[in-house]
């Protein structure tokens, strides 16, 4: 696109839909440049991506609920949304086991309230922590065996 027809873009179908008062908000006028050239329904193709999206081995909890609630944020499901966006959370889970251990969780919570997006990843944080805290035991008590029995192996052949 040549700048003249970008200008012809702005000046004649932009600007006419700028309402005056709002002439000198930039937010605006970005706004109507997006849904001119990007139009201004994208929620099929953006639930698309939400419903394909899936945890990477490298990222953790938390960078997964950041991603879950960004592509989240403009899918309009309304009242929905935090029972979409828990469900995508755990469906979308790298580890089979995370994922199994928050598949036992209740909807219906004992308070009456349902299972939500917060109490989810609340409760992966935690299994996370753990199964981190148990490879660090695993390579401590290793690395232990290993120094043990080379002491051991010292001893017995000084002596």
């Amino acid at each position: 696109m040549k700048l003249n027809e970008a200008l012809n873009i702005v000046q004649y179908t932009i600007e006419p839909q700028i309402p005056d008062a709002d002439e000198g908000k930039p937010w605006v006028w970005m706004t109507k440049l997006a849904e001119y050239f990007e139009g201004d329904d994208t929620v099929m193709s953006d639930r698309y991506e939400f419903h394909e999206g899936k945890q990477q081995a490298h990222d953790s909890v938390s960078d997964w609920e950041t991603r879950v609630r960004q592509t989240a944020s403009s899918l309009e499901y309304g009242v929905m949304t935090d029972q979409v966006m828990r469900n995508k959370f755990v469906f979308g889970l790298y580890s089979h086991e995370m994922r199994g251990e928050l598949l036992k969780l209740k909807h219906h919570q004992v308070d009456g309230n349902t299972l939500t997006l917060a109490k989810v990843v609340q409760q992966a944080k935690a299994l996370e922590s753990a199964v981190q805290a148990n490879k660090l035991v695993e390579s401590s008590t290793q690395e232990q065996v290993n120094w043990t029995n080379q002491y051991y192996q010292k001893r017995t052949n000084t002596g």
